[in-house]
């Protein structure tokens, strides 16, 4: 779960990074005992420098995704990058089994192409000399006695 919400954090504008520390209290071997503690979170966020990210909107992505978290148990921090960054090149797209980002694609499909060219060249070449090599056989004369 805190994989899935630190990915959710990390797909809002200007977030570069988010942890997620979720603290779920330990379950009472008595199956019929209520809870004693709700659950609580601890969030750092590593936004773009000047930037803003809503400290209300982070804490409805938590509440929304732990239904036994306790809204006064939310910490959140957020810092800012040292550094003017921007996210890698964006989305990332499924080509076959391959999983690249959008700027790697057209290169891969220029080697792809590339590969297939020479592929069909290669086989070409093997027919064309398969047909060749076949024309000139010497065919077998049949005896003209008997």
């Amino acid at each position: 779960m805190k994989g899935e919400i630190e990915k959710t954090l990390e797909t809002m504008d200007n977030v570069l990074k988010a942890r997620v520390i979720l603290s779920v209290p330990q379950i009472s071997p008595n199956p019929f005992s209520e809870p004693k503690e709700l659950t609580g979170a601890s969030v750092l966020l590593k936004i773009k420098k000047g930037t803003y990210v809503s400290k209300d909107t982070v804490k409805g992505i938590l509440i929304g995704a732990v239904s036994s978290i306790d809204k006064e148990k939310i910490s959140i921090e957020i810092v800012e990058s040292s550094a003017q960054t921007t996210k890698s090149s964006g989305h990332l797209i499924n080509i076959g089994p391959f999983l690249l980002s959008e700027s790697s694609a057209k290169t891969f499909y220029a080697v792809l192409i590339s590969i297939l060219v020479i592929i069909s060249v290669a086989v070409s070449m093997l027919f064309f000399f398969f047909i060749r090599k076949k024309s000139f056989l010497p065919e077998a004369k049949e005896s003209e006695g008997y």
